[in-house]
């Protein structure tokens, strides 16, 4: 689970320990996404300890949201499309969430997504699921 308000941007191989048990492996660098506090820097404790794995405990965070995680999957499907379920939770309880739908032939998303973060964090799964799951596929797509 990563922090809903996490905007990530860079991957940051070797900066984990274990970085498959990351909800968007292999960790990310990025932005703070949160009200009055977009595009903040977070410090390298911070991306570690909370924007990689949720549970939205920083200083930054506004006291009243909507969610405190978000955890990604994913499967193929046929017609080459993957489908992405998210779920936000909230004091460790779901608490919303959907299905996106990427289209592998058309390199898109074939679902609208309103919000930022939440499209730069599936992105950031897909490309680390596609990675597990189909590296031949992956390699191609994103090189």
């Amino acid at each position: 689970m990563a922090c809903p308000f996490f905007i990530p941007t860079v991957r940051l191989d070797g900066a984990w320990k274990f970085p498959d048990r990351l909800p968007l492996p292999p960790g990310f660098s990025g932005v703070c996404g949160a009200p009055e506090q977009m595009l903040v820097r977070p410090s390298d404790d911070d991306l570690r300890d909370h924007c990689n794995l949720g549970h939205a405990a920083c200083s930054r965070l506004p006291e009243q949201r909507h969610a405190d995680s978000i955890r990604f999957s994913a499967r193929g499907a046929e017609n080459h499309k993957i489908s992405v379920q998210y779920v936000y939770e909230k004091d460790c309880r779901p608490a919303g969430g959907g299905i996106l739908e990427y289209d592998e032939r058309e390199r898109r998303w074939s679902t609208d997504i309103p919000d930022e973060k939440l499209q730069r964090q599936a992105e950031c799964f897909l490309e680390s699921w596609r990675s597990r799951h189909r590296p031949m596929a992956a390699a191609a797509t994103y090189s």
